[in-house]
């Protein structure tokens, strides 16, 4: 075996016995499942508030060691040297914050860090200003760099795949980085597939919350393995952070590549949404975007925070109300669909229609507000989907004017 097999500058380093207290997490903070820190590597993090007007002030960074116990690091943040196992953000709006570990864990050290979010008191939903993080190692020989490493942030998910290549005779191997997030005992398996898409091995683990593990596929899980190409598919009992990397070889040394797992649970197609009629004293719309399958019922109109939106179902009068499009998005009408005609509706048919930028009519009376009525949507990242009315639910104000809610069935080819 070379003496470069396996070298791991950035640390695949085994999960150690779990001590003390573990960490916290919950939906909506983001998890880094790799940071290694040491002589010859850097982590370096930075954060982005997306916001044109919130500030963000409630955000924390949190290092974590591989049992999940706080882990007390030197960083900079910008230009201020830092130590400690956390950092209370606080972000102008549009503001970057550069968060770098310093190098000086001897020997490379290696653990996590959880981005949480406790924006509990901001006038519209925290959710609403999440921040953008960009992650890169940065690998040193002597004072100089010799490779950047890009990082991807995804979310926590159950099921997933990422693409899996071991071949011991070149130096190529595929590790994982995996962070439990779940409240108790997580067991996780993994499974191989081979190119050609037959079942190849299994293996499974547990893990304790909080705890990461990081290793080569060939090391604990599959022993022995000295070549493979195609894919691994893991899931577990509940949520985890995951990243995969590729370990190849160079005319002098090893370069590495992180790889991105498939988030199964995030590749949902369909849904089943309601879309309320807004009443018109009040902001008279209500917004849907439909390439994330997402009412927004706070309405926010000013700011980033609408541009997600294909269609807005608009009031008008007491009896009039439309379907309008946003951000470059468009309408076509299908007319009333059977749910066996609606399923039969496929992508080559909804290319080829003609989309319009004006309103559909969903007024009393009108062809659009009608059981079964069905529409085409060019979405504004280009997507296209279909959305058939399943139900009409009448419903009076205080004044006793009434409204027309809507429940759509929703498909979106991505």
């Amino acid at each position: 075996m070379s003496v470069k097999t396996m070298r791991m500058i950035i640390p695949f380093l085994l999960s150690l016995p779990l001590l003390g207290t573990v960490s916290a997490f919950a939906r909506g903070d983001r998890v880094i499942p790799q940071v290694p820190d040491g002589p010859n590597i850097r982590t370096k993090i930075d954060l982005i508030n997306i916001s044109s007007r919130q500030a963000v002030k409630n955000f924390k960074i949190q290092f974590f060691r591989q049992d999940g116990t706080p882990w007390k690091l030197n960083f900079k943040a910008n230009d201020s040297q830092e130590a400690g196992s956390e950092y209370i953000l606080n972000l102008v709006p549009r503001q970057t914050l550069r968060i770098e570990t310093a190098g000086l864990s001897s020997p490379t050290a290696s653990g996590y860090v959880i981005v949480a979010d406790e924006e509990s008191k901001t006038t519209s939903h925290s959710r609403d200003f999440v921040l953008g993080i960009s992650v890169y190692y940065e690998v040193y020989a002597g004072a100089g760099v010799v490779d950047t490493v890009s990082v991807p942030v995804t979310a926590p998910t159950a099921i997933g795949t990422f693409p899996v290549e071991i071949d011991q005779t070149k130096d190529l191997y595929t590790g994982f980085a995996i962070v439990s997030l779940m409240s108790g005992v997580n067991k996780v398996v993994v499974s191989l597939y081979a190119a050609d898409g037959k079942a190849s091995s299994s293996a499974n683990f547990t893990m304790a919350k909080g705890e990461q593990r990081a290793e080569f596929l060939n090391q604990r899980l599959f022993p022995g393995l000295k070549q493979f190409k195609g894919m691994a598919e893991f899931s577990c009992d509940g949520p985890v952070a995951i990243l995969a990397l590729l370990q190849t070889r160079t005319a002098v040394d090893v370069q590495y590549a992180t790889l991105v797992a498939t988030d199964k649970e995030a590749l949902r197609h369909n849904s089943y949404v309601f879309l309320p009629q807004a009443v018109l004293s009040d902001a008279p719309y209500m917004p849907f975007d439909i390439d994330a399958l997402v009412v927004d019922y706070l309405r926010q109109l000013e700011g980033e925070e609408g541009y997600p939106w294909d269609i807005t179902y608009e009031t008008e009068s007491k009896t009039a109300r439309s379907f309008k499009p946003w951000n470059g998005a468009a309408l076509a009408k299908l007319g009333k669909k059977s749910p066996t005609d609606f399923d039969a509706i496929s992508i080559t048919e909804l290319k080829s229609l003609s989309y319009s930028t004006n309103k559909i009519d969903m007024s009393d009376g009108s062809e659009g507000l009608n059981l079964e009525f069905t529409i085409a949507i060019r979405t504004d990242l280009g997507y296209f989907a279909k959305a058939r009315i399943i139900r009409i639910v009448e419903v009076k104000d205080d004044k006793g004017d009434l409204y027309k809610d809507l429940g759509l069935e929703v498909y979106v080819f991505r």
